[in-house]
């Protein structure tokens, strides 16, 4: 018998219904690989924080950073959290929420910080830039007002006004807010 002969019609449909199981399986396998592979998370836009030793960041040098008295802005009640410290100060109708954290990041994290913020109106902090940089968003038709500060030491200030908050009332406190020893 000769073993090389062409395959019936049989023989090839029987071929072509293994060829498209086949396909599918290779098909099916490959969308399961490609879903379950996970793509690489991009790098943060800062390196991670660096330490800063508890005894210049606890509660105390915290809630000196918000007096009790900022007039003509009357002062709430001083929260303290883990890590941060909050109070609101009010004239009028206008209220201004004040929070002081703990946010190192490093010297490299502090460069970052100063490059993104170049594209938002500046604060004039009346501190040395090279300690302390400061940015508005929000104010005039966008809504009340928010300044954001962050030191190279490692601290970030948020001031996040309500209602008509101006970003002149937020440069009015923040004159009366000592940042100074935050440095």
């Amino acid at each position: 018998m000769n073993r090389l002969r062409a395959p019936s019609h049989r023989g090839s449909r029987s071929r072509e219904r293994v060829l498209r199981v086949a396909g599918r399986l290779a098909l099916a396998g490959g969308l399961l690989l490609a879903a379950s592979c996970r793509r690489k998370e991009p790098a943060p836009a800062f390196p991670p924080p660096a330490a800063v030793p508890q005894a210049e960041t606890g509660p105390a040098r915290l809630a000196g950073a918000l007096p009790d008295a900022a007039a003509p802005f009357a002062a709430g009640p001083l929260l303290i959290g883990d890590g941060f410290v909050r109070r609101r100060y009010q004239r009028g109708t206008r209220a201004v929420d004040v929070t002081v954290a703990v946010l190192a990041k490093g010297s490299d994290g502090y460069e970052g910080w100063t490059t993104q913020s170049r594209d938002y109106p500046q604060a004039a902090l009346g501190l040395p830039p090279d300690a302390a940089n400061g940015f508005y968003t929000g104010g005039g038709t966008a809504g009340p007002c928010a300044l954001h500060i962050q030191t190279r030491s490692g601290f970030h200030i948020e001031m996040m006004g309500e209602g008509g908050t101006t970003c002149a009332d937020l440069d009015e406190l923040v004159a009366r807010i000592p940042l100074a020893p935050l440095l």
